[in-house]
């Protein structure tokens, strides 16, 4: 008996030190989660209250794939913003500790992954101006993969906006995005890899957005500024692998008449062959499009097929 006391008091005692161990070990990790890392920036409204006019330039270097199924597309850019900063006054850009100036906090929205990006900081001086204020000039150079709602009602003849999304983490009482009239927004067309089926514009149309309260929901309008490109799909590909095959599936309905009418039976099992031939031909053509909740313009002649092969299905039977 006093052995299997001793034994139960051991098993209990071993039990209760495992729990203070993981008990231990979640304490840990809650603070290390709490706890401030060395890296984190802190960032500082501006001192003197005033409102910053971010003024934005953008050059499209590359558009790679644009992919309707995912609606997203890839692209390299340079992006340009100046504003004018006091405090970089007789400075040199060797001289600022840049981590500690004010940043307008630019962030690309619909960036779904970035695979690369470079930012740099200078510094323009405009001495000779009335006021002599510099411009803090911060570029940004990155590749990324964007997404963008694509309007694909009139598939597969359709015109897309590219549109890449910029917005700051400082509300529109500090910060409004402005184009920057110096020199105009540009666009490679010669490095556009998507070029056998789309046919890109060269042209960048840059708006700011002005938001309210009602839109974001939040108690801050925050600034937006939109970079849009376009493009329009090269429909060749599409009349002759679909559009195409599709009139041949309704020309072949008149097969049916080559069938002596008393033999209904036959009728209507080559109707039934090319009504189903095209279920499978709109199954296909789906897969080359994103679930949607409206019909583009190629499910619009899809459907009227089968309804077509339907109708002719009923009145031969």
């Amino acid at each position: 008996m006093v052995d299997e006391e001793g034994n139960v008091d051991i098993s209990f005692r071993n039990r209760v030190l495992e729990n203070l161990s993981v008990f231990k070990s979640k304490l840990t990790e809650i603070e290390a989660n709490g706890r401030t890392s060395s890296t984190e920036v802190w960032h500082e409204p501006r001192l003197d209250k005033r409102k910053i006019y971010a003024r934005i330039r953008c050059n499209v270097i590359s558009v790679g794939e644009i992919d309707t199924v995912k609606q997203q597309f890839d692209a390299e850019i340079f992006l340009g913003v100046k504003y004018k900063e006091p405090e970089l006054k007789g400075l040199t850009r060797e001289d600022v500790d840049w981590e500690k100036m004010w940043s307008p906090r630019i962030v690309f929205a619909n960036a779904e992954a970035i695979h690369s990006l470079e930012c740099k900081h200078r510094i323009l001086d405009h001495s000779d101006e009335v006021e002599g204020v510099p411009d803090a000039y911060v570029t940004y150079r990155m590749k990324a993969t964007f997404k963008t709602l694509m309007d694909l009602v009139d598939f597969p003849v359709d015109f897309q906006r590219l549109t890449i999304k910029l917005m700051s983490d400082w509300p529109e009482v500090d910060v409004e995005f402005v184009k920057d009239m110096d020199i105009k927004d540009s666009i490679r067309m010669d490095v556009f890899s998507g070029c056998h089926e789309w046919e890109l514009c060269p042209v960048v149309a840059a708006t700011p957005i002005r938001g309210t309260k009602l839109h974001t929901g939040s108690h801050r309008v925050y600034p937006k500024y939109h970079l849009t490109m376009y493009a329009k799909r090269k429909a060749l590909y599409y009349f002759w692998n679909l559009a195409l095959v599709l009139m041949l599936i309704v020309c072949l309905s008149f097969a049916s008449f080559a069938v002596s009418a008393d033999q209904p039976e036959d009728r209507l099992s080559v109707t039934l062959t090319l009504l189903l031939t095209a279920v499978a031909f709109k199954y296909v053509a789906a897969q080359a499009l994103p679930p949607i909740s409206y019909l583009t313009l190629l499910d619009k002649r899809g459907d009227q097929t089968i309804l077509y092969k339907q109708q002719s299905r009923n009145m031969r039977s």
